[in-house]
């Protein structure tokens, strides 16, 4: 590969400056310290902000009269910063009378939360996988109380694993504008792309002095970056440009694309499947409630009728005892009742009329205790399906309200 070979060239492979991102972040952060603008750069690898700090120490200032030095001209901000030390950072970045020209800061530690509009540069040294982060790491400058322009710089390894990356970055911004602002943006790599992400290519040829002056016959994307001189510098620098194979605006890569844009019968296919899908779901759930309705009236329905059967036998056997007992009574004064001149026909008679009148209580007692149990079963169904009416109606309000939203929602996206 390219870098492989100046590596070699150079003679030197433990020099930090082989790296050709390196090469390219020191030659815009020097441009643009020369020009007394601030600097953001953004890592998720603590180990890459500990070799940059490592060689901002060695370097001096775009002044030359002394090296860098941190908290005075550089500051550092990841995970291990406290937070009574982080807003002392970010006021002293802040500060239009200090000296510092660049904050390093830990992608995940430092892109939420912080107010740095004193940057006007912003160098993303990696993507994430997650486009928010990278977003939300550029939205620390370019943000509510900037007044002059950002420009952010996202550095990639071509031929490297962070071409693919940035590829999945662009796929899910397009999902998220087709979702969120109905737009479509033409997102789909053919497999030879795809390939090539994982293959090894030979090394590019170095371009000559005269392309190094030129870049905007280099890179014809550099006329729509507008007046960037500190990147049309870094291209034109004989230790930074040859490292630059490409340059492309991160914007273009997220234009409309009419020629994806549905029509009205697709739209509106895809509007009544959906709805048709939403009407299926619901009639689905009101079935299984409707079941689990029925299931549960069934079973109370079962569990009150053996209770009342339990308590009819209890009721059974209690007039039986009663009743025996009775007897043994009555047979008990008959022989005192014989003894005495009474007729033993009228005794007879009178002892079966007392157990006509015992039985005929016992009878009447158990009517009445079955009229309560089927009068407690007919109020507890009529109940279920007062219940269930009220369930039906609930939900066909929620139905015709559901529909009316969604017709103001289509006649209003119409």
């Amino acid at each position: 590969a390219a870098w492989h070979s100046a590596a070699h060239a150079e003679g030197s492979e433990d020099h930090v400056t082989l790296s050709g991102k390196t090469r390219v972040f020191f030659a815009l952060l020097r441009s643009a310290a020369a020009k007394k603008e601030r600097t953001l750069l953004f890592s998720q690898s603590l180990h890459l902000i500990d070799l940059l700090e490592a060689v901002l120490k060695q370097r001096t200032r775009p002044k030359g009269d002394m090296k860098w030095k941190n908290g005075r001209d550089y500051m550092r901000l990841d995970g291990t910063t406290p937070q009574q030390q982080r807003q002392r950072l970010v006021d002293h970045f802040n500060d239009e009378d200090s000296d510092a020209r660049l904050l390093l800061i830990s992608t995940r530690a430092g892109n939420l939360g912080l107010n740095l509009t004193a940057a006007t540069r912003v160098v993303l040294f990696d993507s994430s996988w997650n486009p928010s982060n990278d977003s939300q790491a550029i939205f620390r400058a370019w943000r509510y109380g900037q007044t002059r322009p950002v420009h952010v710089y996202r550095l990639l390894g071509e031929g490297t694993v962070e071409e693919q990356i940035y590829k999945r970055q662009i796929s899910k911004a397009a999902v998220v504008s087709g979702v969120c602002d109905d737009e479509q943006i033409a997102t789909a790599y053919s497999q030879d792309e795809l390939n090539e992400l994982w293959t090894l290519r030979d090394a590019l040829p170095l371009p000559g002095a005269d392309l190094l002056a030129e870049p905007e016959a280099r890179f014809p994307s550099v006329r729509c970056l507008g007046a960037d001189k500190v990147l049309k510098r870094v291209l034109s620098s004989d230790d930074a440009g040859a490292w630059v194979s490409d340059v492309v605006s991160h914007d273009s890569l997220l234009e409309v694309d009419e020629t994806l844009e549905l029509s009205t019968e697709d739209r509106e296919a895809g509007l009544a499947a959906f709805e048709a899908e939403q009407q299926q779901q619901v009639q689905q759930a009101q079935q299984r409630q409707q079941q689990q309705v029925q299931q549960q009236a069934q079973q109370q329905a079962q569990q009150q009728q053996q209770a009342a059967q339990q308590q009819a036998m209890q009721q059974a056997h209690l007039q039986q005892a009663q009743l025996h007992a009775q007897q043994q009574q009555v047979a008990a004064h008959l022989p005192m009742q014989m003894a005495t001149p009474v007729d033993p026909q009228e005794a007879v008679r009178q002892h079966h009329a007392f157990l006509k009148a015992q039985w005929e209580a016992a009878e009447q007692q158990q009517q009445q205790q079955q009229q309560f149990v089927q009068q407690q079963q007919q109020q507890h169904v009529q109940q279920q399906q007062q219940q269930h009416e009220e369930q039906q109606q609930k939900q066909k309000q929620d139905e015709e309200k559901q529909q009316k939203q969604q017709k103001a929602a289509k006649r209003q996206a119409w």
